[in-house]
């Protein structure tokens, strides 16, 4: 890949993470009501995103530079397949629920 095309693909996976962290605050404000119905549910929900985030970090981090767009592209795709499947944008305890357990 050379240094222009290289350029545009960060520009391009900056703007995805960049709607998908929109999108993780609408999320946030919904889980609010969420919490009130199933508080434990709720709360692993947010440990069980917060591991699989380590798990992104680790594996960007301990990449080398050359592999980083492939990294973060495989990351961006993760969070969009599980956003979409479990309706992640609109909480609820049953989705939730589905989330972790899967």
């Amino acid at each position: 890949m050379d240094y222009f095309s290289n350029i545009f693909k960060i520009k391009e996976l900056s703007e995805r993470r960049t709607l998908q962290l929109r999108l993780e605050e609408t999320m946030d404000n919904n889980l609010y009501q969420t919490y009130k119905e199933c508080p434990d549910t709720t709360l692993k929900f947010l440990l069980t995103i917060r591991k699989i985030n380590r798990i992104n970090s680790y594996e960007l981090y301990n990449s080398g530079i050359l592999q980083y767009t492939d990294v973060i592209t495989r990351t961006l795709n993760t969070n969009e397949d599980l956003y979409n499947k479990y309706t992640l944008i609109n909480p609820t305890c049953n989705n939730l629920f589905d989330f972790i357990n899967k």
